[in-house]
């Protein structure tokens, strides 16, 4: 993945950090993104992306779900809230401050639900995004 790629899909899943994403260099881009991919380890696969400048555990993840959508889907403040509604996680339920754990945690769910299903595993994670928005009462982000 080029700098500019990874620009845009940063800015497409969170555009605040901008100059963070832009402080990174196209070689270490480059190096951590193939790093990443080559790995069949999901935990190095989330250390290695977020060690760039600006991502987080959503971008990473959005980073992973654009090149693969069918392993793969961002995981997301109204995805989480509809799966712990519905009692698939049990902790942070407003789904904000995400680690490496419950991105592990989630892509299980996500997988598990996308092979039942026959779909890819981005598809289970939008239409979760959209049941949220179906159920949501009161204001997303407090």
């Amino acid at each position: 993945m080029n700098k500019s790629e990874f620009v845009e899909i940063c800015l497409w899943k969170s555009p605040r950090p901008k100059k963070y994403y832009l402080d990174n260099s196209e070689e270490s881009i480059i190096n951590i993104s193939k790093k990443a991919l080559l790995t069949n380890s999901e935990e190095t696969k989330i250390s290695l992306l977020t060690s760039l400048n600006g991502v987080s555990i959503a971008v990473a993840s959005s980073i992973l779900t654009m090149i693969y959508p069918e392993k793969y889907g961002v995981i997301d403040i109204r995805a989480w809230q509809i799966l712990h509604l519905y009692g698939e996680v049990k902790e942070k339920p407003q789904g904000k401050g995400f680690d490496s754990q419950d991105w592990l945690n989630y892509l299980i769910i996500l997988r598990k639900y996308a092979i039942d299903f026959n779909i890819k595993v981005r598809d289970i994670e939008v239409i979760l995004f959209f049941s949220h928005k179906k159920v949501q009462t009161g204001r997303l982000y407090n």
